[in-house]
């Protein structure tokens, strides 16, 4: 069996809308040049081809500020970190949520992080996983927007609202990054004291 690869990529020359010269968005690539989407729906897959790799490549969202993050669900959708610069939140100054969405693209919704009266005001959530047993969304929360480090803090898959928020570290001052939930539902993750990160579980 061979599945796509969803990834996060950033053209050359793509800007956001602070003139950054990046802003990624998820695509999804197809590694038997369009055979794979043909077999789901009948059609073959259209976007950037690459015939000597036999692969065909479509960007499956359109985000202004930046889509990153991707990983797979149970249920076969794909959760990412969202970047929401425009409009009020947080001063004026965006923040980041957790998202979801479907395999083609077609059905984004927000999962955590986008409303003003959720807990953990923080400006970035990112690295999301769901643990295997309790269905956790584990991610980092970073006080910038673009950091990627912070305190790891969790909501509930299956009822993402406040009342199953939870901090999951913070009181011994480290940094945390790239979460990986394991079959036992332990957490796999990186923490620095101070400025080099390693791994502990």
């Amino acid at each position: 069996k061979t599945g796509m690869i969803i990834f996060s990529g950033s053209p050359e020359g793509v800007m956001d809308e602070f003139h950054n010269p990046y802003a990624y968005n998820l695509y999804r690539l197809d590694t038997q040049g369009g055979k794979i989407i043909q077999r789901i729906t009948g059609h073959v897959l259209s976007g950037i081809e690459f015939p000597h790799l036999n692969t065909t490549i479509d960007q499956i969202t359109y985000n202004l500020s930046s889509n990153f993050d991707p990983w797979l669900t149970p249920d076969g959708n794909i959760l990412f970190s969202s970047v929401q610069a425009n409009g009020s939140r947080a001063g004026g100054e965006g923040r980041v949520m957790i998202c979801v969405d479907n395999w083609d693209g077609a059905y984004p919704r927000p999962i955590y992080g986008n409303c003003d009266g959720e807990i953990g005001g923080t400006s970035g959530r990112s690295q999301a996983k769901i643990t295997f047993g309790d269905r956790k969304i584990v991610y980092v929360e970073s006080p910038y927007m673009n950091w990627g480090v912070g305190q790891l803090a969790a909501v509930s898959w299956d009822a993402p609202f406040n009342k199953t928020y939870d901090k999951l570290t913070g009181k011994d001052g480290g940094l945390y990054r790239s979460p990986y939930p394991l079959p036992d539902d332990r957490m796999l993750v990186s923490y620095a004291e101070r400025g080099d990160f390693g791994i502990y579980w």
